[in-house]
């Protein structure tokens, strides 16, 4: 067992901070393990069992992610000013949308559309903790662009635009859903420049001649053709 755990993970498990058992979950793929782990910090740490439990719902060990959901609330209910609470709480949610949304004895052009729109309000109350908190407002942007509601879409361009002027610097995901929100939301020429951010980055710049030529083209400009 320990040869396929993250030697850091094997090693300080229980003094890990948020940040450190996100990054290493995902190389962790041992249900039996993370179900011992989720155990013994399921009183304890609710955050951190809501992540291990997030990872068992992505393994399909919990495919509804309804323990997940429990930790995080429980997290959110202890410390309701934590950014990593209604952050992990809108990921655990959005999980189990998507999960709905799969499931064949649901039916409805409904399915999962309210626990999407729940995970984006969790997300929402994130960044009114800490509305530097990046990862949030990437998913934010990212759930409300599926959602495709323009009343929603500018509630949270005005929530992603707080980030981007809150975060020392931003990073390219950041700068990219930004720049695809706008965009969206209608207000094109502020899309023009996150996009231009983006590439600034050095990120992928396919994807960012690719996003900044639709940009052009939806204002009209016929520069839009040359990225292309």
């Amino acid at each position: 067992l320990a040869c396929r755990l993250p030697p850091n993970v094997q090693q300080s498990f229980p003094s890990l901070s948020f940040e450190q058992l996100h990054d290493s979950l995902p190389g962790i793929s041992d249900t039996s393990w993370l179900r011992a782990m989720l155990r013994q910090q399921r009183k304890s740490e609710p955050l951190h069992a809501g992540l291990i439990a997030l990872r068992l719902g992505e393994l399909g060990a919990d495919a509804d992610f309804s323990e997940a959901l429990g930790r995080f609330r429980e997290a959110a209910k202890r410390q309701p000013s934590r950014v990593e609470a209604w952050y992990g709480l809108g990921r655990a949610q959005a999980a189990r949308a998507k999960w709905e949304m799969q499931d064949p004895l649901r039916l409805g052009s409904r399915v999962g559309l309210g626990g999407l729109e729940r995970a984006a309000s969790y997300y929402a109350r994130a960044l009114l903790s800490d509305s530097s908190f990046s990862p949030a407002a990437v998913a934010l942007a990212t759930v409300e662009l599926s959602l495709l509601d323009t009343v929603r879409l500018k509630q949270a361009r005005e929530l992603v635009r707080r980030t981007i002027g809150a975060a020392p610097d931003p990073g390219s995901e950041l700068l990219l859903a930004w720049g695809r929100l706008e965009r969206s939301a209608g207000t094109l020429d502020i899309a023009l420049t996150a996009f231009t951010r983006y590439l600034a980055s050095g990120d992928n710049r396919a994807l960012g001649l690719l996003e900044l030529a639709r940009t052009l083209l939806g204002l009209g400009q016929a520069a839009g053709e040359a990225p292309y």
